[in-house]
Parts: C-alpha cells; sequence; structure tokens
C-alpha cells in the first residue's frame, strides 16, 4: 500500500512542478533557465532556506514544498521515506514550443488567436524517492519548453512568487 501511495506522489509531484502555476515573477519559471540550464539535483528531504529571488531558487523551493505537501495529502508518513531527489535536465534536441496566444479585444473578452510555433527544448523532469524497506520509486516527465519571451507571453495575474 505504502508502494502505490509513494509513486502516487512522485507523479502528482510531476504534474504539480510542470503545470503553469510554477510561476516566477508572473511567468511559467522554466523559460527563464532553459537556456543555460544543463543538469541540476536536489534533495526533496531538504528544506529550502531563503528566499526564492532567482528563478533558480524559485524552482528549488516550489519543489521541495510541493513534495512536503503531496506526502501529507498521500498520508504517508514522512519516516517512510529515506531519500527523495528531483533531477532536471535540459535534452540536447531542440523541439518546437506550441503556445497559443490570447488577445483581449475591446469588450474586455478574450480571443484566441492561432497557435504559434518557436523553438525550445525538452526538459526531462525525473523524481524518485527510497523507502525505509530500501525500494526505490520514481517517475518522469519531459515537456517542451521555449526560453522567456514576454512580448510573446502574457503575465499572470497571479504576480507572487509564492509557490501556490
Amino acid at each position: 500500500m505504502a508502494s502505490r501511495s509513494v509513486i502516487k506522489v512522485l507523479r502528482n509531484l510531476l504534474g504539480l512542478l510542470t503545470s503553469r502555476y510554477s510561476n516566477w515573477q508572473g511567468y511559467w519559471v522554466y523559460g527563464f533557465v532553459v537556456s543555460d540550464l544543463e543538469f541540476v539535483e536536489w534533495q526533496l528531504l531538504v528544506p529550502f532556506v531563503g528566499l526564492p529571488d532567482t528563478s533558480m531558487a524559485t524552482i528549488r523551493s516550489i519543489a521541495a514544498t510541493r513534495f512536503s505537501e503531496q506526502v501529507f495529502k498521500a498520508g504517508l508518513d514522512p519516516v517512510f521515506i529515506r531519500e527523495a531527489t528531483l533531477t532536471i535536465e535540459r535534452l540536447t534536441e531542440q523541439a518546437d514550443v506550441h503556445f497559443w496566444p490570447k488577445t483581449e479585444i475591446s469588450s474586455g473578452k478574450w480571443l484566441a488567436l492561432e497557435p504559434v510555433v518557436t523553438p525550445g527544448y525538452r526538459m526531462r523532469f525525473k523524481v524518485s524517492a527510497l523507502t525505509d524497506l530500501g525500494r526505490r520509486q520514481q517517475s518522469e516527465e519531459t515537456v517542451a519548453v521555449a526560453p522567456h519571451d514576454p512580448i510573446r507571453e502574457r503575465r499572470s495575474l497571479r504576480l507572487t512568487n509564492e509557490p501556490y
């Protein structure tokens, strides 16, 4: 039962980390790091200390906070997890990133435009956990990420750096 809960925690964490709600300065945080990031690995059981004043610090803060939340929501005792690691890497091949910009028309309604294709990269997010019984569980997700472009992107109304 606990192993199913652990894999569920890992899958939910990846979904949350790659969602549009992972923002910094009102924009999707990964657009700020995709051009420079090659590989990063963090221990999720070590709490983030400091302010999320950079895009990388924000990602680390979001990851640690959301991991703890998912463990709690799954009803797992944290002592069941000995180690939890998140790795993020930019893959070498470039990718076309499709997005649908929106523009406001005079009546205050939003009008969807044709999809825009921009060059970007694939990023692999991998999370693994080692249980108290020595069993390793892992999950991974790959997403296409374009470098941040404030001209093409609309800033979120949620301008806080809060990872919620």
